[in-house]
């Protein structure tokens, strides 16, 4: 039976919502109103009498009853979805119970026969309830509801008698009472519960009665499911299905009127078109008031001021910075072509670099040139981190002296300083002077004690005892000088360079960099960088203007800072004064050639002007390399000389030095124990310099010329 209760309440509320169905959704308000019901009560009992009420019933097995209910409700929003109710009213739940049971009836005739007879109680029951429930609105008005009833019982009177059915006009019950009927009786139930709850699920939707949607008639059904018993110590539960209409009071919320001041804008721009403007830019112009509007949506009073207002937009009107770059190599006889590769020859060099034991100075001056003192603090000065030229070595001698004499603490040198006698008239003074700043500057950059730096001193003659007799400015800077001399050869002794990198061959003496840009007049700065690796770069340079054609001569250190089988990429970006920037870049692809001959190289102690005579320390320094040849090397020897003097003479002069080396070389036993080769014996003059000297400009390029070179060249691979 439950079951069908069930079934019957949802095809009601399914067909509820769809008979009463619309579109219409506004949020959950508070309600409040009156409902009735008509109730359709379901008792289910297992016993066979009120307690203390004669009855010969088996047992009562339940019942129906009908009844109203009557209330008031209130319902209280907490979400979108879901409310609190609470209603407060009067159930009538009364039933009637009936039993049939067989038994005999006495006929008029004094005869017995077959018979049945009923036991009825009719029961009227009525409770003040409270039902406190959570509703949810499952679609548009349609509600679900769950919770409990609290009643509080005010009404259990009963009424009950048993009476012959069958026969149904005649007959008695064969008992004392000779009655149609018995056990008649009726008043209040004893041990009647005061107290009822049940489970409560129900369904509603609601209608509205007017167009604010404040008065609303909710058709509803609910299901009541007793849980305690009607009368103390009897099983006797109530349920009830209710179907009724409630009537429902839903007031809105007062909105107050807002309102609201906008302003709005009729904006016209002009677009004006230059070439002097830096960039894109907007002037917003001055607003002026047109007329005011209002309009009202629902609660909302909007008041529009409306402002009239020109607006100003500069945009560029110019060419479009560009340029294109353009790199062309250089070769030694001037030919200039498109670089599309940068090609070096080199080979492993292991040599030594005598010390020139001299510091030039300029004229009539007794300060230390700059190139001198390149120094900032001498720690981490490490010889062997300069670069591999002579001349690098030179300007670093008074360094070199420096850090040779704090590892060698015994050691100790003489300085003596030299005048011009055609420049400077061999001042004595000017030479002393000189002399105390080579020692100042050894005793404070370096920190020698005084007593390890002896100073010579002449008072008539301070011109050097060899001297460069040319009569011009290059022979007179020969002979502005300071000399250092020392009895420790570890003070003066050459620096050793083992197997380094030498380049033999490079074709390419410079790099022109052309850079055509347009607009040209609008160009401000430029920068220009070269990399074979990104972010390290081996050459950059930057300026002012246009550049047009950028100069880079090829050194050593460039050249070989290069690695073979990686492009160089030269990279320029101008800059115009409006602040654009345009990109350029090209690239070389790069070659290096290694030799598979290894070259061992000595440099013959710097020969006097105008002398090609060997001195002993030179004989001894050729014994000492011979002892490392081995079968199968060659000899070349090399005579070098400065640009003094004239071609003829110099050329004689270099070819006599590299004569008296070979010639001396041949008699030595270790040369002809290995069967070694002189491939050649030449003097160049100064139409070929030195390994490393790029030109005769400084004093020391020109003493560092005046040598015999020496090489043994060796196959490695």
């Amino acid at each position: 039976m439950k079951r069908n209760i069930v079934s019957f309440i949802v095809i009601l509320a399914v067909s509820t919502s769809v008979l009463f169905a619309q579109t219409d959704t506004e949020p959950l308000r508070m309600r409040y109103g009156v409902f009735g019901d008509f109730n359709f009560n379901i008792h289910t009992s297992n016993f066979p009498k009120l307690p203390n009420v004669d009855n010969c019933c088996k047992n009562f097995s339940g019942g129906i009853g009908t009844g109203p209910s009557l209330g008031g409700l209130f319902e209280m929003p907490f979400s979108e979805e879901f409310l609190f109710s609470i209603r407060a009213g009067w159930y009538s739940i009364g039933a009637l119970l009936r039993e049939t049971e067989a038994t005999e009836v006495l006929l008029p005739s004094d005869e017995l026969v077959d018979g049945e007879f009923e036991h009825r109680l009719d029961a009227g029951f009525s409770t003040i309830s409270l039902e406190p429930m959570i509703g949810s609105q499952l679609f548009d008005n349609f509600f679900l509801y769950a919770g409990v009833n609290l009643g509080f019982l005010i009404q259990s009177d009963y009424s009950q008698k048993e009476q012959i059915t069958k026969p149904t006009d005649y007959g008695v019950f064969n008992d004392s009472t000779k009655k149609r009927v018995r056990n008649d009786s009726s008043g209040t139930i004893e041990q009647a519960a005061g107290f009822l709850t049940s489970l409560k699920v129900g369904a509603s939707y609601e209608l509205p009665l007017n167009r604010d949607r404040t008065l609303l008639a909710a058709p509803e059904v609910s299901f009541t499911y007793g849980l305690t018993n009607i009368v103390n110590g009897l099983i006797w539960k109530v349920s009830t299905l209710s179907i009724g209409v409630a009537i429902k009071y839903s007031p809105k919320e007062t909105i107050p009127v807002k309102e609201e001041l906008r302003k709005r804008y009729e904006i016209d721009t002009i677009t004006i078109k230059s070439p002097d403007i830096a960039e894109n830019s907007f002037r917003q112009g001055n607003s002026v008031f047109k007329e005011k509007k209002t309009e009202r949506i629902q609660n909302l009073i909007i008041t529009n001021e409306i402002y009239k207002r020109t607006d100003t937009l500069y945009v560029i009107d110019r060419t479009a910075l560009s340029t294109k770059l353009t790199t062309y190599a250089v070769y030694e006889n001037n030919r200039r072509e498109k670089a599309i590769s940068f090609h070096l020859s080199q080979q492993y060099v292991t040599q030594g670099f005598s010390l020139l034991p001299f510091v030039f100075f300029d004229k009539n001056s007794a300060e230390i040139p700059a190139r001198y003192r390149n120094l900032k603090t001498k720690d981490g000065f490490d010889i062997d981190s300069l670069e591999v030229n002579p001349v690098v070595y030179h300007q670093n001698v008074l360094n070199i002296i420096g850090r040779r004499m704090l590892e060698n603490k015994n050691t100790g040198i003489v300085i003596t300083g030299f005048a011009d006698a055609a420049s400077e008239n061999g001042d004595c003074e000017l030479a002393k002077k000189r002399a105390n700043e080579v020692r100042n500057y050894l005793m404070e950059f370096w920190g020698i004690k005084p007593d390890r730096i002896l100073i010579t001193r002449s008072d008539k003659n301070c011109v050097p005892e060899i001297f460069t007799r040319t009569q011009n400015e290059f022979g007179y800077a020969d002979n502005r000088q300071v000399m250092i001399t020392t009895e420790d050869n570890e003070l003066l002794q050459p620096i050793i360079k083992n197997r380094y990198i030498e380049i033999t061959d490079m074709p390419v003496r410079a790099l022109e960099h052309e850079v055509i840009s347009n607009p040209k007049e609008n160009v401000s700065s430029w920068s220009l960088d070269e990399y074979q690796v990104q972010d390290e770069s081996l050459y950059n340079k930057e300026g002012n203007g246009n550049p047009d054609i950028l100069r880079q001569d090829i050194t050593e250190g460039f050249a070989n800072s290069l690695v073979g089988g990686k492009n160089l990429v030269v990279n320029t970006v101008i800059k115009d004064k409006y602040g654009s920037n345009s990109y350029s870049e090209f690239s070389i692809p790069v070659q290096k050639d290694t030799s598979e001959f290894e070259v061992q190289r000595l440099t013959l102690a710097i020969f006097k002007v105008s002398g090609d005579i060997l001195r002993d320390i030179d004989k001894k320094a050729i014994q000492n390399f011979i002892k490392n040849l081995r079968p199968g090397d060659s000899i070349s020897v090399t005579g070098y000389t400065d640009q003094l003097g004239g071609d003829a003479y110099n050329m004689n002069l270099s070819s006599n030095r590299a004569r008296n080396v070979c010639d001396y070389i041949r008699q030595l036993t270790d040369y002809k124990k290995h069967s070694a080769e002189i491939t050649q014996c030449l003097g160049v003059g100064f139409t070929k310099k030195p390994p490393q000297i790029y030109s005769y400009e400084l004093p020391e390029e020109r003493f560092l010329s005046r040598i015999v070179q020496i090489e043994i060249r060796r196959r490695w691979r």
